[in-house]
């Protein structure tokens, strides 16, 4: 038989004092699992705190109630227990703003704001006062990016080159660099790699000889 290592050891004393102390909260979470393995439910693929495309957990307001949860991230359902069960992002937003989010986000529409206004019937700056209100009730929701922006920070993610990032967008190269920057402005989450510069050295001369 393979014994446990020690942190495996501590893991198993910490999952039976867990069943022990909250049986309530183990078999909500196990009929909601069962429900979910057979299509009775099914999980959302969006989380209902921040409204955003993550790997999303069932948060229970009523352990009584296991099939009425919330489907929230991790980030979320972590705050809704800290906070003891307080008013979660979705919560915080009106409808108008979250439809104002979603229409402007490069994650969800990407439209200009003049674009949004037209289909939520109002004007330009009525639908900057909601991004600006949503923006205070939510900061981490923004800045908001572009759908291009969105495009390339994920293909820079999985490793593309900036030339093949161009070649799949179909715009040039300075393009892909100008969107490359504003990302950095707004998130400071993409670098640009640095630029190696080369200074002349005598033995390079017998190199370029033996080039050409």
């Amino acid at each position: 038989m393979r014994k446990l290592g020690f942190a495996a050891v501590a893991k198993s004393k910490r999952d039976k004092a867990y069943r022990r102390d909250y049986p309530e909260k183990v078999e909500a979470g196990r009929i909601l699992n069962d429900a979910v393995h057979s299509g009775k439910i099914k999980r959302s693929v969006f989380c209902e705190g921040c409204g955003l495309p993550k790997k999303v957990q069932g948060y229970h307001e009523d352990y009584d109630k296991p099939l009425g949860v919330e489907w929230l991230c991790k980030l979320c359902h972590k705050a809704e227990h800290k906070s003891h069960r307080g008013p979660s992002m979705k919560q915080k937003l009106s409808d108008r703003q979250v439809e104002a989010y979603k229409l402007c986000s490069g994650d969800f529409e990407g439209l200009p704001t003049a674009d949004a206004a037209v289909l939520m019937n109002i004007t330009p700056q009525a639908v900057n006062r909601l991004l600006r209100r949503a923006e205070v009730a939510c900061p981490q929701l923004f800045p908001l990016l572009t759908k291009q922006e969105v495009d390339v920070k994920a293909l820079l993610a999985i490793g593309w080159s900036k030339q093949e990032i161009a070649d799949q967008l179909q715009v040039c190269l300075s393009r892909v660099r100008q969107i490359i920057v504003a990302i950095n402005d707004k998130q400071g989450t993409v670098r640009l790699p640095p630029v190696k510069i080369v200074r002349y050295q005598s033995f390079m001369d017998s190199q370029i000889k033996e080039r050409f």
